[in-house]
């Protein structure tokens, strides 16, 4: 029974295709390719591989998380859920965002857009003033944009003992036209097929983007020549 209850389990998580920041069209971006390192979201739409089952794992643990904090908003009845895993197309400037928002929400009369990320590593970032990060800021503010909500709250749970930490931010106008700029250039190197800088390579503080990057062979090589 051990090993068939674990081979079930492992067998719907290895069948749930999960493909790398979701759409892979060019001319199409989801909020989460924007902050990561140009060279990799290149490679995610020129390859497209899988995620690993290790990762896959991660990325089923955070449904239950977020399927959790939907029973947590409801039995509180301090936050209205308005809305949960909301699809939504938006376009500026000749490029389409396109992203799911966890929730949106309603308290004391103001909407507020909730993004949760589940983790593995809360607690010792909370210790070190770490915990909130600059990727999850730039896809909130997407998120703000495309929704027209200008206030969003990145809620973070570890999944070993649902430690909480949560961020207010609020949309920037500025800020957000340098995504937009970002997602212009990696619209151009999609477009004209040229590599990007290996951003997670040549920064030190962007050196952890590289530890479980799927395409650390191409990337070393400069590889342009990327079918499967």
């Amino acid at each position: 029974m051990d090993r068939i209850l674990k081979g079930s389990i492992d067998s719907f998580i290895e069948n749930t295709r999960h493909k790398h920041r979701g759409s892979q069209t060019v001319g199409e971006y989801h909020p989460s390719h924007i902050p990561y390192c140009m060279r990799r979201v290149w490679y995610d739409f020129k390859i497209g591989r899988e995620f690993p089952i290790e990762v896959k794992r991660k990325m089923e643990a955070g449904k239950v998380i977020h399927s959790w904090m939907d029973g947590v908003f409801k039995s509180d009845g301090k936050i209205t859920v308005l809305e949960t895993e909301i699809t939504k197309e938006r376009g500026i400037g000749g490029l389409k965002f396109k992203g799911t928002c966890d929730f949106i929400v309603e308290a004391d009369g103001q909407k507020a857009i909730i993004d949760i990320k589940s983790t593995s590593w809360l607690k010792s970032q909370i210790e070190k003033g770490q915990d909130l990060k600059d990727h999850h800021i730039t896809q909130v503010m997407v998120y703000s944009w495309m929704f027209d909500i200008p206030t969003a709250y990145l809620l973070y749970i570890d999944r070993s003992d649902l430690t909480t930490s949560c961020h207010k931010v609020e949309f920037d106008k500025n800020e957000f036209e340098g995504i937009l700029r970002r997602t212009t250039t990696l619209d151009a190197h999609l477009t004209e097929n040229t590599l990007p800088e290996a951003e997670g390579k040549l920064d030190k503080d962007r050196n952890w983007e590289c530890k479980n990057c799927p395409y650390s062979v191409e990337c070393e090589n400069n590889k342009m020549e990327v079918k499967e």
